[in-house]
Formats: C-alpha cells, structure tokens, sequence
C-alpha cells in the first residue's frame, strides 16, 4: 500500500543515532541464513526489543527496510509464513508500544486477507502517532468504510481525533464534515453516539479557540455562529 512507502520514506530520510540494539540486530540479519525457518529467525528477532523500550528510529528503519523489503509481507504470504511476521509486528507493538509497528501489524492483516483486523491495528496506531494520518488515511479509508461496523467507527474517531488535534489544515473543515457523517450513519446506536459526541465537544471547543474553522451548523444541533 501507498502509506507503507510514504512511512518508509520519512523513517529512512535524515540520519538517526545509532540504539543500543543495532549491532546485535545487524548480526542477526547477516545468520538469518542458519535458520532452519522464519519462526525460529522472528522469535529471536524480538527477543532483542524488551518489553517496555521504545522503539529507537534507527532499529525502526532496518526493520522496515528488510522486513517489508527482502522478506516482506507478500513474499511471506507467498512462502506460508504470513502468520510469522503478523506474530513478529504484533509482538514488537506490544514491547514497544510504536504506532509504526501497530502499523505494519495491521499491513500484514490486510496481506493475509483479514481487514476488519487490519483496520483496528491502523486506528490504534493513529491514536498513538496523529501525525500518521497523512500517511494513513487516504488508503484506509475505503477499505474501513467498507468494512463498516466497530472497526469502521474506531478508525473514523482516531481520525477524527486527528484532524482536531492538529492534522487538519486551518481552512479544512473535514473534521466536522467526518463528524456529521458519523452521526447520521449510527443514529441508532446510543453507545456509538455517546463516542461520537465527545468528539464533537472537543471540535466545539477547538472551534471557540480559533484551532478549527466555524460553520453555521453542525448536524448534531449545535449552531457556531459565523
């Protein structure tokens, strides 16, 4: 997907200072070949990131550049280890807590043909790391939209959170254009509305501190005035 090389170019641009894990990584990559199988190869992959660190740019850009390179997610579904790398992402996600890697958890879901999933992993990962929504969103947006449901709506919220917090242009008003939309299509569903309105209360606000353009109405019945 397009959002994958849009990341990658961002991490590999500019130098990034060396982490404490980069040799043994490097090693561990040049004896891949000693591995009897890519489970064995990913378990102890991961076992280099503890539980609990973040993950350095620097570790970030040579797993991006192997991992969704040479041995990326559409080779691995080609040679039957797809569940493998999903495991290894998702494993690194938990360690280390990074957008990225919820990130290329989630494109590892969309590969092996799981996109409800998929569309969870990318809307945590815009939760954790806003600033992903240029990169994101423009590709997931269909494919959340088609999925529809939970997975949809949790997706749109880490968007529309985006978007007010800062990722919207000062003359965008796709934050509230998002949040009418949301209203009309879970109008039946009181749990849903209760999520989406607290977004709204935040747009509200950010609309009174001049963050976000005004408009004469939002659907929800609430009037800004021009």
């Amino acid at each position: 997907m397009k959002w994958f090389h849009r990341i990658a170019e961002r991490i590999s641009g500019g130098e990034h200072a060396p982490s404490e894990h980069g040799e043994a990584i490097s090693e561990l990559f040049y004896r891949r070949s000693i591995y009897s199988d890519s489970a064995a190869f990913l378990k102890d992959l991961l076992a280099l990131f503890p539980d609990g660190e973040p993950l350095a740019d620097s570790d970030l850009k040579v797993l991006i550049s192997v991992l969704r390179g040479v041995w990326g997610a559409e080779q691995a579904l080609v040679d039957g280890e797809l569940s493998e790398q999903s495991e290894f992402w998702l494993g690194l996600a938990s360690h280390t807590g990074s957008a990225y890697a919820h990130a290329c958890y989630g494109d590892t879901l969309l590969v092996g043909g799981r996109p409800a999933e998929a569309v969870e992993a990318f809307a945590l990962s815009l939760e954790l790391a806003p600033e992903l929504l240029p990169e994101i969103a423009g590709d997931l947006d269909d494919v959340a939209r088609e999925v529809g449901g939970e997975p949809w709506l949790h997706f749109s919220l880490a968007k529309l959170a985006a978007l007010i917090g800062g990722q919207a242009g000062p003359d965008d008003d796709e934050s509230r254009e998002l949040y009418s939309e949301l209203l009309e299509e879970f109008a039946g569903d009181s749990s849903a509305l209760e999520r989406i309105h607290y977004h709204g209360e935040v747009l509200e606000e950010a609309v009174k501190r001049g963050e976000l353009p005004r408009a004469l109405v939002l659907r929800s019945g609430t009037r800004t005035e021009n």
